[in-house]
């Protein structure tokens, strides 16, 4: 029963092509912006989900930040910035908040590296053994620098494969000295630039990054960082640049940060610290996903619902036409179930032949805009069923009414208006 009313339906649908071609746009697009904003929309929520849970979930992380309050001034007049976080906080910390496994500290150290005569485009931090195996960084060559290096105050360092790239080219850098500031130090490891970061660093923050036991970066350029720019010379003093606070399994996340913020106020006087809780900002991300969600489902709604008047429209218009055909119809036996169920199905096969076309556009679409921004796409199977399922339950909806008229015509009124 179902076939031959499909294959009528086709039949009715190719005789008007151009008709049902522009009446399925609505339909074609609706569904194309359903599949392209939900694979956008999946893609953003992965990549900000892999963002925060890089920071770690049971982590806290308290950085430094540059306070809007003038310099203290040394004896010699020189103006010096001494901000952030120092090891009296971390040790503050360490011993005053619950559940706390352990603190791992990392320090940006403002020195230029250098290629030969060339400036390199790279970050230089001072850290620890503890920072490296908590960050979950791959070892692309060689090997992490150790507690031993630590003790022994070795010049040694761990570069990003970025950096790798632009100093060494094709060599192997292992064994290679880098010229950081007029310190060289020997390349022992190179990491692999993480897809979604970690130890509270983004991905391209470990790509170019350059890591060194910070008992070396002490005897080798101290806590004083003097940043040189056009016309003017910058003093700052900086102990700890990023701490991150290790929380033990089961350990009260959001309660441990609290706590943190209020040590961190009662111990500072200037805004120069931040307290990040990755799993307070994986909240946030997660509602602002939803709202997103919301609103790009909203859009697409409307595109449907357009698409489906038209639809409705036109099978009005197609009823009317064919108003001597159901005369007809009606006049050698036909019921009215049979009228209602073959128009029903010329709109359903019409909405669904436009679902194909709109998925089929909603993934090319979602796919230009991977490979042309870069921006992260996730085509799910699930929305890719539901956006061809609702042009389905559009074309029922927007259907009914025009079957209904069309079976409630009587066969000699149907066969006078003709």
């Amino acid at each position: 029963m179902i076939l031959p009313l499909v294959g009528t339906a086709l039949l009715s649908l190719r005789h008007h092509a151009l008709r049902s071609s522009l009446t399925m746009l609505g339909i074609i697009f609706g569904v194309a912006a359903v599949v392209a904003m939900t694979a956008i929309s999946e893609g953003a929520r992965a990549q900000s989900l892999r963002e925060v849970e890089s920071m770690g979930l049971g982590n806290i992380l308290v950085r430094s930040q540059k306070p809007s309050t003038p310099a203290d001034r040394t004896k010699g007049g020189t103006y010096v910035l001494s901000y952030g976080i120092t090891a009296k906080d971390r040790e503050r910390i360490a011993a005053a908040v619950p559940g706390v496994a352990a603190t791992i500290a990392t320090r940006l150290v403002e020195q230029k590296v250098w290629a030969g005569p060339r400036r390199v485009n790279a970050q230089v931090f001072a850290t620890e053994p503890a920072w490296l195996r908590m960050a979950n960084l791959e070892m692309r060559r060689g090997r992490a620098f150790n507690d031993l290096d630590m003790q022994r105050r070795q010049r040694v360092a761990v570069i990003g494969d970025a950096v790798a790239r632009e100093i060494f080219r094709y060599r192997d850098p292992i064994g290679q000295g880098v010229r950081i500031g007029d310190t060289w130090f020997t390349v022992v490891g190179v990491v692999a630039k993480p897809s979604g970061g970690g130890g509270g660093m983004s991905g391209d923050e470990i790509g170019r990054g350059i890591f060194l036991p910070e008992p070396a970066v002490s005897i080798s350029f101290g806590s004083l960082n003097v940043v040189y720019e056009v016309g003017s010379i910058e003093y700052t003093r900086l102990e700890v640049s990023t701490l991150v606070v290790a929380l033990a399994e089961g350990a009260d996340v959001i309660r441990a940060g609290e706590l943190i913020r209020h040590l961190m106020g009662k111990a500072h006087e200037k805004d120069d610290y931040a307290v990040v809780v990755p799993r307070e900002l994986l909240e946030q991300k997660r509602r602002t996903q939803r709202i997103f969600t919301i609103v790009m489902g909203s859009i697409a709604s409307i595109s449907l619902l357009v698409g489906g008047i038209g639809i409705m429209n036109i099978m009005l218009a197609t009823v009317f036409e064919r108003t001597r055909e159901i005369g007809i119809r009606r006049a050698i036996g036909a019921s009215r179930s049979d009228i209602l169920a073959q128009f029903l199905t010329e709109t359903v096969v019409l909405s669904f032949i436009g679902g194909l076309g709109g998925l089929a556009l909603g993934v090319g679409g979602a796919i230009a805009v991977s490979r042309l921004s870069e921006w992260p796409t996730i085509l799910s199977p699930w929305s890719m069923m539901l956006a061809v399922g609702i042009s389905g339950f559009v074309g029922v909806v927007f259907g009914i009414y025009p079957a209904v008229l069309a079976s409630r015509m009587q066969p000699v009124e149907a066969l006078r208006a003709a």
